[in-house]
């Protein structure tokens, strides 16, 4: 089941949702989430329960990298190294990676102008809260770059490819997928309105290749999981199956995107359409080997919450207050079915460490 704190946080995010303009829901949301990341025991979210024995083990800079079961990124190792100068609280350590990463969305939110209250709703409703209690190290590492959106937004390639590159490096390799921004927000720069053509094909395409693509691609994905090293964990990760329900969230984000496309105004957030379409896109083709397909697409899925939001405001948005009510049900029919549904109990049930 969920937890009831989780329940009380989307009651407070639905009315923020439902009357953006009454800032209390909204502030109410924003103290709530926080305290809910920060004050959670270790069994709340995979990582934070997975790192502990890594994080009892780590002593050094030298020696450290050669006992610990993960392979953390040498700026994630430094930072627990110096951190355990000043103490051993391993739950406190917890609380303060998902900072980062929740104060990045919130800086996310203000550079984008978009309305908060919208964006707050996607930001719970569409994963990317509870991904930060699971995937942390990567989601703290999609924090930090979109501290400094600003400079990809300002067509500052060369600044924001160094910081993306950096904070790769440092945190979590995996982020690097976000590069694919740069040329994303030049192309739209350069055209005049969004070829929806494209991105209809682009969307149905990508998810057909789920049905077609284990026996046609196999030959392909073997070497390229080789080449990201994840080769120890052989072919067992490539999808032969094809079981009912196998699709369910792939299928769910291409209708989504479907209805978005349809509904999107081709003079306005061009930028913000491309990303979230490019996210859609890689998800599905990664879902082909589906241990990794939530991995990879979420530095770019992140600008669904710009989009949703811009298109929810927009006045020209194709039939605005029925896709209000689409955004919601997609929103509450996801947050049901990945924390209800299929919980296997990575997030529920919360347990307060106080």
């Amino acid at each position: 089941m969920i937890s009831i704190e989780y329940i009380i946080l989307l009651c407070f995010i639905l009315l923020a949702y439902l009357t953006p303009h009454i800032k209390i829901w909204t502030w109410s949301s924003i103290v709530l989430m926080l305290v809910l990341a920060v004050f959670r025991e270790k069994t709340v979210g995979t990582d934070f329960l997975g790192y502990y024995e890594d994080f009892c083990l780590i002593q050094n800079l030298e020696h450290s990298p050669k006992i610990i079961f993960h392979k953390f990124e040498i700026g994630f190792l430094v930072l627990i190294y110096l951190y355990k100068q000043i103490s051993n609280d391993y739950l406190l350590f917890g609380s303060l990676v998902f900072l980062p990463f929740f104060y990045g969305c919130i800086k996310f939110l203000n550079v984008s102008k978009v309305n908060i209250a919208y964006g707050l709703f996607v930001l719970y409703t569409f994963g990317f809260y509870f991904t930060g209690y699971n995937i942390m190290r990567q989601m703290m590492c999609i924090g930090f770059i979109l501290m400094f959106i600003g400079r990809l937004y300002k067509s500052e390639y060369l600044k924001f490819s160094i910081i993306v590159v950096l904070f790769s490096i440092l945190i979590h390799n995996s982020s690097i997928i976000m590069l694919l921004l740069i040329p994303i927000h030049y192309y739209v720069t350069k055209i005049e309105n969004v070829n929806k053509k494209l991105l209809y094909i682009s969307v149905i395409g990508s998810f057909a290749l789920y049905y077609i693509g284990a026996n046609f691609f196999i030959n392909i994905l073997t070497p390229i999981i080789s080449a990201l090293g994840l080769s120890r964990y052989g072919a067992a990760y490539l999808r032969t199956d094809y079981g009912e329900g196998g699709n369910m969230v792939s299928a769910m984000y291409t209708l989504f995107a479907l209805i978005v496309i349809y509904c999107k105004n081709p003079d306005k957030s061009k930028f913000y359409i491309y990303a979230f379409i490019a996210s859609i896109v890689l998800f599905n083709l990664a879902n082909l080997i589906p241990t990794y397909a939530s991995r990879i697409y979420w530095g770019l899925f992140v600008f669904s919450i710009p989009l949703i939001s811009n298109m929810l405001e927009d006045k020209e948005t194709k039939y605005r207050r029925l896709f209000k009510f689409v955004v919601i049900i997609f929103g509450l029919g996801y947050f049901f079915y990945a924390y209800y549904l299929s919980n296997f109990g990575e997030i529920n049930p919360y347990i307060w460490r106080i």
